[in-house]
């Protein structure tokens, strides 16, 4: 028996997110590739005020550049509730970093939270890492969503599971 298959872009060169996705999408009549597989792209501008529309910008302008593929775009970040949602849409730059080396950047943006959030008491810390996803296909939008995790932020670092404010 034949079987059909569709073509889905996760608009990412992180390699790990990449391959979290087609695992998950085993057996399921997707492949997913990412933009590596198709040569050299120019970056798609992230400059929105909210994870929402920087998704749905992205999903848009890739989508656009491969040809009316079906385009699955992210944002996300981390939103602290004493910082008035800061980092937010900033998170992945939050602090004033030369490097582009992540665990730089990552150790810098960390840095940075616990200060701004030092002498804050642990209850009122709360905070959440939320994640907005866009599928668009040419020049419509398929799908939008979002979700959030609730929490806490910790007084120190913790953590090595790959996201910049473990």
């Amino acid at each position: 028996m034949k079987q059909n298959f569709h073509e889905l872009v996760l608009a990412t060169t992180n390699l790990g997110k990449l391959k979290e996705l087609q695992q998950m999408l085993i057996g399921r009549g997707v492949v997913v590739r990412g933009l590596a597989d198709f040569g050299a792209l120019p970056a798609a501008p992230e400059n929105a005020d909210t994870f929402k529309e920087n998704a749905r910008r992205k999903a848009l302008y890739y989508t656009r550049r491969l040809g009316d593929k079906t385009v699955l775009a992210d944002d996300s970040g981390l939103e602290v509730d004493a910082l008035n949602g800061a980092p937010g849409v900033h998170s992945a730059r939050f602090a004033p970093c030369d490097s582009e080396n992540r665990a730089r950047r990552d150790a810098a943006n960390n840095t940075l939270l616990l200060q701004r959030l030092s002498g804050i008491p642990h209850e009122k810390r709360t905070a959440r890492f939320r994640c907005c996803l866009c599928i668009c296909r040419a020049d419509d939008v398929l799908a939008e969503f979002t979700g959030a995790v609730e929490g806490i932020i910790a007084n120190e670092p913790r953590g090595e599971n790959g996201f910049g404010y473990d």
